[in-house]
C-alpha cells in the first residue's frame, strides 16, 4: 500500500482527531493542523484553493449565521482580493468547513471525506458490509411485520 501523508485542517480538534484516527486504522499518516492555533498560511490557503472545483465556495461553510454575520458587517467575499479573503477567514475561522483534508493532490471535507483517501479495496469492502447490514435490517423488519400480522389475525 502506498504511504500517503494527509494534512487535516480543522477548527474542531476533536473532529480532526476522529478523522486522523480513522485514517491511521489503514496505515495512512495524517497530521492535524488547527487553523487558528497553528496559523494556517496564505501559501497553504492558495494551495487548498487550487485543489477545489469552485474555489472559495468549496472551502466555506454553508451555515447561514456566519455568512449573515459578514453581510451585517458589509463584507462580500466575492468582492475581496485573495489576500483580503484570507485575512477575513483568519479573523472568522468559522467561515471554513470544520474539517478539510488534503494529500495535495485531492481535497475532501469532514469525517466522511476521509473515505476518499482509503484504498479502493477498503472502500469496496465497507460498501459491501453496509449493503449486507441493510439487507439484514430489511429481513428483520419483514419478520417483525409478519409476526404482528400473525398476532393480529389470532
Amino acid at each position: 500500500m502506498e504511504n500517503q501523508f494527509i494534512t487535516i485542517y480543522t477548527i474542531n480538534t476533536s473532529e480532526g482527531e476522529k478523522v486522523a484516527e480513522k485514517l491511521s486504522k489503514y496505515n495512512l499518516n495524517a497530521t492535524i493542523k488547527h487553523i487558528v492555533r497553528d496559523r494556517f498560511t496564505f501559501k497553504e490557503f492558495q494551495a487548498l484553493l487550487h485543489l477545489t472545483e469552485d474555489g472559495l465556495d468549496d472551502l466555506l461553510t454553508q451555515r447561514g449565521s456566519t455568512i449573515d454575520f459578514l453581510t451585517e458587517q458589509g463584507i462580500d467575499l466575492d468582492d475581496l482580493t485573495l489576500r483580503e479573503a484570507y485575512n477575513v477567514i483568519l479573523q472568522n475561522p468559522k467561515l471554513l468547513k470544520t474539517t478539510i483534508l488534503t494529500d495535495w493532490n485531492r481535497i475532501a471535507y469532514g469525517l466522511n471525506g476521509a473515505r476518499m483517501f482509503l484504498p479502493r479495496h477498503v472502500r469496496k469492502q465497507e460498501q459491501q458490509e453496509m449493503y449486507a447490514k441493510q439487507v439484514r435490517l430489511k429481513a428483520q423488519e419483514k419478520v417483525q411485520s409478519e409476526q404482528v400480522e400473525y398476532q393480529e389475525a389470532s
